[in-house]
């Protein structure tokens, strides 16, 4: 339950998050961002707090090398997620997958990517992406506000706004 909504120019990375942490019959608003620059990468999550935990926190990975953006992200950037999440006792297996129930946004070298419950990665679309509860009311506000002249701060603000009164499950402040 939350909303985390991005967008990335090829070169910077703008993240925003709700405040809503809860389990479907109470919340509290958090005093913590649900988003956090780690290294090069800002990351941001929806789902359990631990596995959020466990990336801001217990993600070990250097980028020293990684030319070939893409393939880091797949191999590198989720191998080294694997184990956070591992280390912080949050990565379960299903019918043979490593799962976590976390999914989270990415921002690396002006480029978002989404790292799946299952650890798949997907590269985003540059005017924007979100997750969590408020991730459709969110990603609707990117894509129409994708060719405004908005600074990407105010459509992210936008779309989280969007995405409050819309979706049960998201609430501001909004960081």
């Amino acid at each position: 339950m939350t909303c985390i909504a991005a967008v990335a120019d090829g070169k910077r990375v703008w993240m925003g998050a709700d405040s809503y942490a809860g389990n479907g019959y109470t919340y509290v608003l958090t005093q913590r961002p649900k988003l956090r620059k780690v290294g090069e990468f800002l990351i941001g999550g929806a789902g359990s707090i631990r596995a959020l935990d466990a990336a801001h926190f217990f993600l070990e990975v250097t980028t020293t090398g990684a030319r070939d953006v893409e393939r880091f992200m797949r191999v590198t950037f989720v191998n080294a997620l694997r184990l956070a999440m591992q280390k912080a006792g949050v990565k379960q297996r299903e019918d043979g997958v490593e799962t976590v129930d976390a999914d989270l946004i990415v921002g690396f070298r002006g480029r978002l990517y989404a790292v799946h419950s299952d650890f798949g990665v997907t590269t985003c679309p540059a005017w924007g992406y979100s997750v969590g509860i408020g991730e459709a009311s969110a990603a609707a506000v990117l894509f129409a506000l994708r060719t405004s002249r908005m600074k990407p701060e105010t459509r992210i603000r936008a779309a989280l706004k969007a995405a409050e009164p819309t979706t049960e499950g998201v609430r501001s402040p909004f960081h």
